[in-house]
């Protein structure tokens, strides 16, 4: 329904702020370009086109696993979605992991030898090679079920045996318990591909950072320090950084993967919605005040205000700036999601009120800054793996 004469059109107004977060997002080479280079900041780690192809594969492995975990999760609470758009949406994401779990096998794994089972002999000569060979076949395994689970799903609706409903019940609780597996496990992973890269220096938790005090090592007697092996992950500061990285991932699945039902459900429970919309950023919110503690590389936070003390570190101005345009986006995520929340109320108090084009446009904005703020978190990531390998 369009807008009455003389009123603002919305709709319109946040739909162009999504098209300009988006036009944001496509200029982040540049802006990269013109980051300082002070002592230690590194701005070369942006340049060419291999970095940012390399850039856009982790961002699409990222995205493609929160789009399914979410919509998967998000259907299950809201009671939406029918099975056939939930199956035609799940293979694409799937096989986009696929194809971009292949690459990061090959170009982005945590140790120097390619990490497999069948060549143990080799990899238990780098740090922590064999625990993390394990725990990635371990999460290999569960998207290699989450796939057979689809297939099978997915051949006995085409046959047409089974009601839809009960199938689409069975589908929606397996494949958020295996996602819920793959959270865990890419949290695990991830630690492991930090310790890698960190040793002999310890995790970040264990006093690995970059600070006034040089960093803990691994095996300092009398100190708080993680030892190679299995052991590491069964130890209070690493058990709290997997905690707090695989909710701070499921958090943000879940609040794009209900991003997306909005956009592309016609009928949907606004309300519930919003509510499900704010646990999840409440959950990323909480988590990522852990992540301070467990996860940041230096010993001062990378904020505006410590500036001056970061730029004496390598990559420390770089990471500044992307971490705080990461909390900018954040910011603009909450106020977005607050609109929604005030559509919601509108709508439970005036329901034969129509809304128009406005709840969609909520939606796609939210998509929009969701998208922006995933390529600001690989490019974030980046620069940390810089920052352990100079640790």
């Amino acid at each position: 329904m369009p807008s009455p004469p003389g009123k603002p059109r919305w709709a319109d107004a946040v739909a162009l702020a999504a098209a300009l977060i988006l036009a944001l997002g496509a200029a982040l080479p540049a802006w990269a370009h013109t980051l300082p280079g002070e002592e230690h900041a590194d701005p070369e780690i942006f340049l060419g086109w291999r970095a940012w192809l390399h850039l856009t594969i982790q961002w699409g492995h990222l995205t493609a696993f929160a789009f399914w975990l979410g919509a998967t999760q998000g259907a299950w609470l809201l009671g939406v979605g029918r099975l056939d758009g939930l199956l035609l949406a799940a293979w694409p994401l799937l096989l986009v992991l696929l194809l971009t779990g292949s690459y990061n096998m090959e170009y982005s794994a945590g140790i120097a030898p390619t990490p497999s089972l069948l060549n143990l002999a080799e990899v238990s000569r780098a740090p922590f090679g064999v625990t993390y060979s394990v725990a990635l076949a371990a999460k290999l395994g569960v998207y290699g079920l989450a796939l057979l689970y689809t297939l099978v799903v997915s051949v006995l609706h085409l046959r047409g045996r089974i009601a839809a409903t009960r199938l689409r019940r069975a589908y929606l609780a397996g494949a958020s318990g295996l996602g819920l597996a793959l959270v865990v496990l890419t949290a695990v992973v991830l630690l492991l591909h930090e310790a890698a890269d960190l040793y002999p220096t310890a995790l970040h938790p264990f006093g690995g950072r970059l600070g006034p005090e040089p960093p803990a090592s691994v095996g300092v007697p009398g100190g708080q320090v993680a030892s190679e092996g299995f052991a590491i992950l069964l130890q209070g500061p690493a058990l709290a950084a997997i905690g707090l990285r695989g909710l701070h991932l499921l958090g943000f699945g879940l609040w794009l993967g209900l991003m997306a039902l909005g956009l592309n459900v016609s009928q949907l429970p606004l309300g519930r919605l919003v509510a499900w919309a704010w646990a999840a950023l409440g959950i990323q919110l909480l988590s990522g005040a852990g992540q301070l503690v467990t996860w940041v590389p230096f010993a001062v936070l990378p904020l505006p205000s410590n500036l001056e003390a970061l730029r004496h570190f390598r990559f420390g101005v770089t990471y500044t700036h992307l971490f705080t345009a990461k909390l900018a986006v954040a910011g603009a995520i909450l106020l977005a999601t607050a609109g929604l929340t005030l559509l919601a109320r509108r709508t439970a108090l005036a329901p034969d009120r129509p809304s128009g084009r406005l709840p969609r446009a909520l939606f796609a904005l939210n998509l929009a800054l969701g998208l922006l703020l995933a390529y600001l978190v690989v490019m974030l990531l980046l620069v940390h793996e810089g920052v352990d390998h100079a640790l």
